[in-house]
């Protein structure tokens, strides 16, 4: 995980930055309280501070449901929920948790026929939730409830 500063440049801080701390991101989110959640395809989903002097997790993570291995796509919704894309072989998942990565549910629960290899997740700005499907190529909108509005 690479630091750079508002002018883009790249920022190093001894031990702390440039980091690894989280295997294989495929994603970051910023929160408005000045962390961000990191989504990995391998290691779940953190949240980590904004900090220069020190470089640990929040003590909640996320971890992959069963028969996942990972998310290649979270993002934060107006409220502060975190929406999270969780990919597997045959098993995938579009889950949302609280703003410290507990009280998940399910909001497609491995539903192949709709949501078969989900990546990149966006949420509107009517609180919709869409996700990319890297297999079925399209994007599945859906509201907070999970049912589907429709495919794009």
């Amino acid at each position: 995980i690479e630091r750079f500063n508002e002018y883009g440049q790249r920022l190093t801080y001894g031990a702390i930055w440039p980091s690894s701390a989280h295997a294989n991101s495929q994603h970051f989110v910023p929160l408005d309280n000045g962390s961000w959640v990191s989504c990995s395809s391998s290691a779940g989903v953190r949240v980590f501070p904004d900090s220069v002097t020190t470089f640990t997790a929040t003590s909640t993570i996320a971890t992959a449901p069963t028969g996942t291995t990972g998310s290649y796509g979270c993002a934060v919704t107006a409220s502060g929920s975190i929406v999270v894309s969780w990919f597997g072989a045959s098993t995938d998942y579009l889950s949302i948790y609280s703003s410290t990565l507990t009280n998940q549910t399910h909001l497609i629960n491995n539903n192949q026929g709709i949501l078969a290899d989900p990546r990149g997740v966006g949420v509107m700005r009517n609180g919709d939730i869409v996700v990319a499907d890297h297999t079925k190529d399209y994007l599945l909108r859906v509201n907070g409830s999970g049912s589907v509005v429709k495919i794009i």
